[in-house]
This record gives C-alpha cells, structure tokens and sequence, in this order.
C-alpha cells in the first residue's frame, strides 16, 4: 500500500500543480476558487493519515514482537517448572498430570496465561520439593512476572492493532476522496478544453513503466569446425 499511496500523492502533486499554472484558465471556465482550496486539503490529508498509519503499523509490529517474546518466555519457564518436576516425582502419574506434564502448550495468550496461573498454585504446594530439583527463588518470580508481562504485553497488543485498523481506515477513506477530486478536476479539464491537445496532456496522470518486453536473446554461437587431417595424395 505504501507505495501505491506514494503514487497517488505524486500524481495529485503534479495534477496541483498543474491547476495552479492554469488557474486562470480553470476560473474562466467555471472552475470555482473553493476547488483549488478543496484539492489542497484532500492531498493534505492524504499525506498526514498516511503518516500516521505508517506510525500506526509500526507501533502494532513492536507490541506483536513484544508479545510473542513474552509468549517465549512464557513457555520456557513452564517447561522449566514441568522439569522440575519431572526430577522431583519421576513417572509417577499423577503427579505428571497434577503438573500438565505432556499437555502441548498453546501459544494462544489465553491458554497460556490460564496454564501459569494455574502453575503457579501447584509450585505453592509443592515449593520445597521443586526447589529440592532446581527451582531457584528467581525461578518463582519469573513464573508470577511471565504472567503478568504475558496478559499486559497482549492488552497492549489488541489495542495497538484496534488503533492500526483506524488509521488504515482512515487512511483509505481520504485516498478515496483525493481519487475522487482528480477525477472531477480531470473531468473538468477534458470538458472545457476539448481540442487542446496540449493542454489536456498536462493534465493527464503520470505514466507508469509497463511491463518491460522479453528480453532479446542471444545470437546462437556457431559450432566450432574442426580441422579435418589431410589425405594422403594419391
């Protein structure tokens, strides 16, 4: 889209100011003073929502790689708690199942978040056995802050997007109204300048490069001649 909109504002750049070098002509021909303003604040506008989509997007993109950093980080010390313990209890069953030893660990923030608190509350029952096999204090208040990082990182995330799809709205509803205006004003032009060959030109949209035509190919490369041995005379 960015470079769609780059475009766009290029071609209404040079339409401006083509208007501007024939005002005088549009205005003898019915074109009203406010227009000139009107296309002057829909180009304006195009350029400063497109500004702030693109800081937007970039915002969205930060708090998306915030959260999954901490949905890694999430997932690692649960796996550590879960070997712990796997050491402290062994094979024994229920303990594996009382831990969720074995359950595959979404990365979806709503499981994964119900999975560290609910884990938190096991290592509350068994603190001094999962010390015992190498649970560490630091270790216990990883598990309380991956969550509250976790659920934090993903309600910055949800209203980073909210505010993206905004923007982007936003954005596209003033690149329709300056389409519009290029429209009309080009319109205009082939209506009061029908016949002027050169002045319509002026006011036609930038050509774009068009796909380029299959490359030439090569000459063939003769064959090499080999020498032939002479033949003995007769």
């Amino acid at each position: 889209m960015a470079e769609s909109i780059s475009d766009l504002t290029e071609d209404a750049q040079s339409l401006q100011l083509t208007m501007q070098t024939h005002k005088d002509e549009l205005v003898t021909k019915g074109f009203k003073d406010t227009r000139f303003q009107d296309f002057s604040d829909a180009l304006n506008a195009v350029i400063k929502k497109s500004s702030t989509q693109t800081a937007a997007q970039s915002t969205m993109v930060q708090s998306t790689d915030d959260q999954n950093s901490a949905i890694k980080d999430a997932i690692a010390i649960a796996a550590k708690v879960q070997n712990a313990a796997r050491s402290a209890f062994g094979k024994n069953k229920p303990k594996m199942k009382e831990f969720k030893v074995g359950t595959r660990k979404s990365r979806s923030v709503s499981q994964l978040s119900q999975l560290l608190d609910y884990l938190a509350g096991v290592c509350t029952k068994y603190h001094d056995e999962l010390v015992e096999n190498g649970m560490t204090a630091d270790d216990f208040a990883d598990l309380s802050s991956a969550y509250a990082t976790l659920v934090t990182t993903d309600a910055v995330q949800e209203h980073s997007k909210k505010l993206r799809n905004v923007a982007t709205d936003t954005r596209d509803d003033s690149v329709a109204s300056l389409k519009d205006q290029m429209f009309k004003v080009r319109s205009f032009a082939k209506s009061a300048f029908a016949g002027n060959k050169a002045l319509l030109e002026e006011f036609k949209p930038i050509k774009r490069g068009g796909k380029r035509g299959a490359a030439t190919p090569p000459p063939p490369v003769p064959e090499p001649v080999t020498a032939q041995p002479a033949q003995p005379s007769k």
